[in-house]
This record gives C-alpha cells, structure tokens and sequence, in this order.
C-alpha cells in the first residue's frame, strides 16, 4: 500500500469514528464510498468496509 492510500484510509477511519462516537449517520454514506473505492480489491480493507457499514446501519435503524 502506498502512503497516499494509507494516508486516505488514515483519514477516512477518524472521521468515521467520529461519526460513530457522536452517534450520527449522517455523512457516513460519502465516507463509507470513499473507503470502498480505497479498498479496491483488498480482501482485509472490504471487510474492514463491510463492519463500518454495518455499523452505521444499525445506528441508522437504532434512530
């Protein structure tokens, strides 16, 4: 992985703490799509998509 993509994913994964932290869903759809353009075919970085997206899914219901 390059450091740019490292950086990217750096980035996505504290802003989407930070929704996560504050309880809010909004804007995790932009984010959760950048991470999955990140994640390109990175088996351990789709998963790792696919437990953020659960997880605002779930707090999306939870609302």
């Amino acid at each position: 992985m390059d450091y740019r993509k490292a950086r990217e994913l750096a980035s996505l994964r504290h802003e989407l703490r930070k929704l996560l932290s504050l309880g809010q869903h909004e804007g995790a759809a932009d984010l959760l799509s950048r991470f999955h353009s990140v994640a390109d075919r990175d088996i351990s970085l789709q998963n790792e998509y696919e437990r953020w997206r659960l997880r605002f899914h779930l707090l999306r219901r939870a609302a």
